[in-house]
Formats: C-alpha cells, structure tokens, sequence
C-alpha cells in the first residue's frame, strides 16, 4: 500500500518540523503554502515534505481571497494517482505514531475514507472532547467541497478497477489516534464569512448549517447563532442521526445561556437527552443547568443518570462528562436534598479524577465535617 499525507499552511514554522517528522512514516509528504512570510518552507524542505506554492492568496480579508477546498484541491493534484490513500492533516494535529499501521490494517479495496479517533486539547493541555474524523481518503477520485469545514467527496461515477464509488464507505480504524493542540491565539475573524459562505452555498447540507450555528456561536453573536440554530432543528431532515441533533442542541444552551435565557436552556438540555439518551452529554448539560438554578433534586437526578451511561468509541463525546464534573454536581446536588453522606463519596470521587482542585477539596473537608457527627449519633 502507498501512503501519501498532506497539508496545507501559512506561516507555521513553529509546527514545521514537528509535523513533518510525525509523518514520516508516510511514502511521501505533500504541502502547499498558501503565502508565508516566514521560513516555513525551508524547514520543511530540510525534512524531506515536497512543497508546492500558491502565491496568489495574499488578503484573507479580502472576499473571496481563500477556500480551503480550493487550497486541498490544488494540493491534491500534486499527489500521483498511484498512491492508494492520503492522510490528509492540519498544521497543529498529529498522528500518535504507528498510524501508518493502522491504516494499513483497516483499509479495505471499496474503502473512500477511514474513520478514527480525534482528540481536542484546550489551550492547558486539557482534552476537551473526542470523536470521530475521516480526512484520510482513498486517493483516485477524491474532491474537497466547502469553503470551510471542508470534506472529501468522490465523483459519484468514479471506479477503480471493479469498485465504483457511488456512495462513501467509510472503514473504522480502531489503532489510530490524532490529537489536535489547537492554537487558539489565532485570528479566525476571516473563517466566520468563508461558512457563510459554504452554507450559503448548500443549503441543503445538515453539517454545513450546523456549522454556521456553532461558528456564530463562538466567533460572532449569540442572538445569530440561536437564530441559525433554531432554524436548523426546526426543519425538517432526512436520516439526521439523534447525536447531530443533540450537538446543534448543544449549541443552542450555550447561545440561550449567553444570552441569560436560561429556562429557554433548559428546555434544549431536556431536548438534547431525547435526541440522544444514552449520551451523558445531554444528562451533564442538563445537571449544569440545574445546579446554576439551585435547582438541587434535578442537578442530582441528571448528573447520577450521567454517570451511569458509558462512553461510546464511535460517537463526539465531552471529555469533560467523564471526569470530576458528573460526580462533583452529583455531589453538590445530593447534599442540596440532605443527601450528605452519598454527597461526600460523591465528592471524593470527583476528587479522585481532580485531585488538585482545592475547591473540590475544599468541599470534601466541608462535608467529612458534616458527615462526621451524624455518624457519631447514630
């Protein structure tokens, strides 16, 4: 099997030569720069990756300057149509090694894409969420769509020997892992207009919609984004799996929270469990909102009905709903009904995923004290 991986970037010498050696288990490494002004380039170029320029792209304020399907797409045909599959990658995401193994154990003669595990760090080293990314593609016939928030498609005749790809097919490689150390410093004012733009240009297209609500959400206005939002969930769609719509109606808390609505929040946390019931994504975010309402009977039932789901390897999770916070809301919602001997194992469980936050430590000392006389009487 012949492996290619490419990127694109602008200005990265900071990630050059990380991300490079990351991919060296690749047969060949491809990158396009779309305008630096630093040495990015040369670093790559001393670490073996085929580097191709695209010098027109100068203004990413102006209209229409930059598309990332366009920018892939020119990038892809760099890649000699010999190779079998491209691992396509950003500049601040790597592959944990052995990745090239993983692919070459999954990978099937009918596969389009490959689907493996991503990992979201917040800025502290933190992970934020997981899930599922396939922007590792078969090579011959594969196309870049969409401005932003771009995906590979196939040209819906195109064969390969006796395979024909009319529909995606998508193979689980369970061994691979990509982790993405987001810099988050970044402008990103110029993405918000190109998903404009890519929404405006399908409709259609549940993902595309989707996400415009959450990019408004976090790079422009709160009434906009629950706007787009409402728009998207009220309408009707074909075959939208229940944690999609449990995303978007993820969104919609934050925005209705943001905006101080939080009755309006709570109602979409209570939809967001209907969409997808065996999530603690929806239980904890429904938890969240009780225990900001004091509303301790409900922070107690939805966190404790959270920490009996277990994660799922194939579907976007939360990081954060399998940590201390399930059990530190848990807590604060079993002592809020007098609970205090169930609150404090709650807590020390909490403790035991956090155990250098003092607020939590704090909380557990308050209760031993609690606790404490209540079991000498008895």
């Amino acid at each position: 099997m012949k492996i290619a991986a490419y990127f694109i970037f602008r200005d990265e010498r900071d990630n050059a030569r990380e991300l490079a050696r990351c991919l060296q288990e690749a047969d060949a490494i491809f990158a396009l720069d779309t305008g630096s002004s630093d040495n990015t380039a040369a670093i790559l170029r001393e670490e073996g990756v085929q580097v191709y320029e695209w010098t027109t792209v100068q203004d990413l304020s102006k209209p229409n300057a930059f598309r990332f399907d366009e920018a892939r797409n020119r990038l892809l045909k760099y890649i000699p149509e010999d190779f079998d599959v491209c691992a396509a990658i950003d500049c601040d995401e790597r592959f944990r090694p052995g990745w090239r193994a993983a692919i070459e154990r999954g990978w099937t003669a009918e596969a389009t894409h490959g689907r493996y595990r991503y990992n979201l760090f917040d800025a502290d080293g933190s992970l934020l969420r997981y899930s599922l990314y396939d922007r590792i593609h078969a090579r011959r016939g594969a196309r870049w769509i969409h401005a932003a928030h771009e995906t590979v498609t196939f040209d819906p005749e195109f064969c390969v020997g006796q395979v024909k790809f009319i529909e995606p097919v998508h193979v689980y490689l369970p061994d691979l892992t990509l982790d993405h150390k987001r810099n988050w410093d970044t402008p990103r004012g110029y993405y918000l207009e190109l998903i404009r733009l890519a929404a405006r240009e399908a409709p259609g297209d549940w993902r595309m919609q989707f996400m415009l609500g959450r990019d408004l959400l976090v790079l422009g206005d709160p009434h906009e984004a629950a706007e787009q939002l409402e728009r998207l969930i009220n309408r009707t769609w074909d075959n939208i799996p229940g944690e999609s719509k449990a995303d978007a109606l993820k969104c919609l808390v934050s925005a209705h929270q943001r905006l101080g609505d939080l009755e309006s929040a709570a109602n979409y946390a209570s939809e967001m469990i209907r969409a997808n019931p065996a999530s603690r994504d929806g239980y904890v975010t429904a938890a969240r909102i009780a225990q900001s309402r004091g509303e301790w009977a409900g922070a107690y039932m939805y966190a404790t009905t959270a920490l009996r789901l277990a994660a799922s390897p194939l579907a976007e999770t939360d990081a954060t709903a399998f940590g201390a916070l399930p059990w530190d809301i848990a807590a604060s919602g079993a002592a809020g009904i007098g609970l205090f001997a169930e609150a404090l194992e709650l807590a020390r469980k909490a403790l035991e995923f956090s155990p250098d936050d003092t607020r939590i430590a704090g909380n557990v000392r308050k209760l031993e004290e609690i606790v404490g006389p209540l079991n000498r009487e008895k």
